[in-house]
Formats: structure tokens, sequence, C-alpha cells
């Protein structure tokens, strides 16, 4: 047998590592304009979340469609991750934890995040008005955690926005009461309004999506908002019982106060092969009267890989889901995450831009292109006034 030469064997193993495909960043499916970026703090007077500063202090996230005039390069994924840390260190190794934990490669993980993305830092915005999108995050989730899809948006003609899932007081107090889902809704509600010194938003036309529990949070602001013209979730937490019990005690939350297009994206968690998990409840799709809606189940994806940083750090990172005793494929889950980004941009287009598309047209060709990724539910419309 040959033997292979030491530095001939290790360029071939570092071309291996560093010549992967970071599935998700690298095919997605780009508009035709440049993608800005801008990251501002803003301070809300009207709350508190400490007793030291006597405002409540919102991270605010936007891409949109920029000019052509444009030259500079998009960042790179690390910049995303750095924007909430002093210490750029913390912020890479706040990355890496969870996925090196469950058996990523690391080589990998520092390849995601050289990674360019589509955004570039205060670019030019290009004429236009253009519909808004508020990406609403999960449970301690950052603003950035759906990059991809929000890149992906902006650079279709649409202002996204977003901000960080904040609690509504900070941990270092005592004594503060459990409030739950109002202080993120409150949060949306400061930013509609602060999205108004954005030039280039068409406020006829405001959509929402929210991941887990912001999913919950963009039902609510839908139910109370008649500004809202049509909301995707992201596996939502009301789906479980658990999370459907805490949005119970809003007086409001009643399906049949919901008269927009409402599309929800669930995990295969939930029901697959013909089984239903125990704590599964589909209650608020059901009660819905006033809008046609539609439920999409996911078959491959988990909770956390419907948001593009969870899916970089464990669905691209190399770990092994057959040793944590599941049959997810990064293929699988790559495609799935490309079928809701391109599922989500058809129903906006339809619902934002005015489009004339034939949605469950749509979904048909996606389900017969894409073979057992997914299937849907519809609900339609009726007594709508």
């Amino acid at each position: 047998m040959k033997k292979i030469p030491l530095l001939i064997l290790i360029i071939l193993c570092t071309s291996f590592v560093f010549g992967q495909n970071i599935g998700i960043i690298n095919n997605f499916v780009k508009g035709n304009f440049k993608v800005g970026f801008t990251h501002l703090t803003l301070s809300d007077y009207s709350r508190t979340f400490d007793k030291e500063n006597k405002f409540r202090s919102i991270q605010l996230t936007i891409w949109y469609p920029a000019s052509d005039e444009n030259d500079e390069q998009p960042l790179k994924y690390k910049d995303y991750v750095n924007l909430f840390y002093k210490d750029k260190t913390t912020g890479i190794e706040s990355f890496k934890k969870d996925p090196l934990q469950y058996g990523a490669n690391d080589t990998i993980l520092n390849q995601i995040l050289q990674s360019r993305t589509l955004a570039i830092k205060a670019a030019k915005a290009e004429d236009g008005s253009f519909p808004l999108v508020l990406f609403i995050p999960g449970i301690n989730e950052k603003s950035y955690s759906n990059a991809i899809l929000c890149e992906k948006l902006a650079s279709n003609g649409y202002i996204v926005a977003s901000t960080s899932y904040l609690e509504a007081f900070s941990s270092d107090l005592e004594n503060t009461p459990n409030i739950h889902i109002e202080p993120q809704i409150r949060d949306m509600e400061f930013i509609l309004a602060y999205m108004r010194n954005f030039k280039n938003v068409n406020f006829e036309k405001i959509g929402l999506i929210g991941h887990s529990a912001g999913g919950s949070s963009a039902v609510m602001l839908a139910l109370r908002n008649f500004n809202i013209d049509a909301v995707a979730v992201l596996d939502g937490s009301f789906i479980g019982n658990p999370g459907l019990n805490i949005l119970s005690n809003f007086d409001y939350f009643d399906p049949k106060y919901l008269d927009v297009p409402f599309l929800h994206f669930i995990s295969g968690y939930w029901r697959k092969n013909g089984e239903t998990h125990i704590d599964f409840n589909n209650q608020f799709f059901n009660g819905i009267e006033k809008s046609t809606s539609f439920v999409l189940d996911m078959y491959d994806l988990l909770h956390q890989s419907f948001v593009s940083d969870m899916h970089l750090r464990f669905d691209n990172s190399g770990i092994d889901y057959k040793k944590l005793g599941f049959d997810q494929s990064e293929k699988k889950t790559d495609l799935s995450y490309f079928v809701i980004g391109e599922v989500i941009q058809t129903y906006f287009d339809l619902h934002l831009k005015g489009q004339e598309i034939d949605f469950i047209r749509e979904l048909e060709k996606s389900k017969s292109k894409n073979p057992n990724i997914f299937d849907y539910e519809i609900k339609l419309a009726h007594n709508k006034k």
C-alpha cells in the first residue's frame, strides 16, 4: 500500500472540512435586491427593566432592500454572533458551547462563523416603498436568530425588523411578578411605532413571523392590532397544551377574533406517521372562522431547526442525530428550511404585495417537488365580516 505524504493528507482533510457547503447559507435562493443591515439600541421610557435604569432598553435589528450602488463586503456570520457581546471571544464561546456538547465539529463551527451573509452594514437603502415584516424570536433567542430567512425576505423586497427576547424584568431583581408574553408584545408594538422613522416602509402592509413563544406573541399581536395583514408562525408554543394554557389567561386569546391570513409550520415532533403527541393541541387553528388558515407539518424538523442560528449550530455542524436517537439528516433538515423560506415568501407575496398567486396550487407544487418533507391542513374562511 502506498503511503500518502503527511502534508498531502492534511491538505485533503482540510479541504474536506473547509470545502463543506453550509447549505442554508450558500444555497438559499436570493432575490433581486442587495441587503442592507443596521442594528440600533433604543429606550422605551414608558417601562422599566431594573431599578438602576429607569427605562427598558430594546435592541432593534433591521434588514432592508439596498441599492446596487453598495460595493462593501457583506458581514460574516460571526458579526451577527458578536452583536450582543463586548468581548468577541465570549460571543464565539457562547455560540459553540451547546453544539460542542452534542458532538459538533469545532472546525465546521468555525467555518460557519466565517461564512459570508447577504447583509451589508449601513448600506444605502433602495428607493421605493416595501412591506414591513416583524420577526419575533422565541425565549432567549436573539434578534438575528433567523437572520438567513430575514435576509432572503429583504433581498426580495421586504423590510424586516426584529428584537431579541427580553424578560419583563432584570434577572438580578428579586420578588418581581411573573409576566409572560405581554413584555414581548409591547416590545414589538414599540418597534412598529419606531419603524415610522424608516422612510421606505409601507405601513399599509405588515406581516408577522414568530418562532416558538414568539409565535404566541405574533398571534396575540395580531389579535389586538388592526394593522396586521398576515401571520406566519414557526412551531408556536401554543400548539402544545402547556403553551396553550399560558395564552388562555388572556381574555382576548380567542381564534374567533383572528381575521387575517394565518400560516403555522409545526415540527414533526407533534404528529407523524399517524401518531400524535399526547400534548398536541390544534385548538386555535380549529377555532379560526374569519380567515383562511394553514398548518404545515414539517416532518423532519426539530423545534430548534425552524430558525437559522440553531439550524446552523445543530443541523449543519456535524452532529450525528442518529447517535442522539433521532432520524433527522442534514440534507432533509436543510431542504425543510428551504421549503419554509419559499412558502413564507410566496405567502407574503400574496398577502402583502397583492400578487396573483394560487397559494394552494403552490403548496401542491412544492409537495410534488419535495416529497416526504411536509403535508398541510387547510381551513377556509367563513362568516367573515
